[in-house]
């Protein structure tokens, strides 16, 4: 190899490795304020559970003002309990086990989802911004 080639791929896999530090690092990611203090409406839906299969929320307040900040404010007065993952790109919710709900069962095909003012979001829960008076609905479903 040439001094010329040589000199390329040093730089190339220095930049590779600067490239990676600085994703790593978080440093080009824009951080979102999700301090706010809010109060929302919060719905559970089981869609297979029959007429027994909700819990509502009508003003609940968060200082994490986000979809999921919400979820986890209704844990303490709802008795439920929230299962997640996060993949790197957000929290996902796995499941939420609302306690007495015998007819709440988890089912093949379906999964959970919220919709944010009447519209379901691809946006992880915890990177969603919610507002005062916002409507989140958090549904266990097959159809989306």
């Amino acid at each position: 190899m040439s001094k010329t080639n040589i000199f390329i791929a040093v730089a190339l896999i220095n930049i590779v490795v600067i490239a990676g530090i600085v994703n790593e690092l978080g440093l080009g990611d824009d951080e979102v304020d999700t301090s706010t203090i809010v109060t929302a409406k919060l719905s559970i839906y089981y869609k297979n559970a029959g007429d027994n299969d909700t819990l509502i929320f009508e003003s609940l307040t968060t200082s994490e003002s986000t979809v999921f900040g919400l979820l986890m404010a209704g844990t303490d007065q709802g008795n439920y309990e929230v299962m997640t993952t996060n993949d790197g790109q957000g929290v996902s919710v796995t499941d939420i086990i609302i306690e007495g709900c015998d007819s709440c069962q988890k089912e093949e095909g379906y999964s959970w989802q919220y919709t944010l003012n009447g519209f379901y979001s691809n946006v992880a829960a915890n990177r969603n911004i919610i507002s005062n008076n916002d409507i989140i609905e958090w549904i266990y479903t097959d159809e989306v």
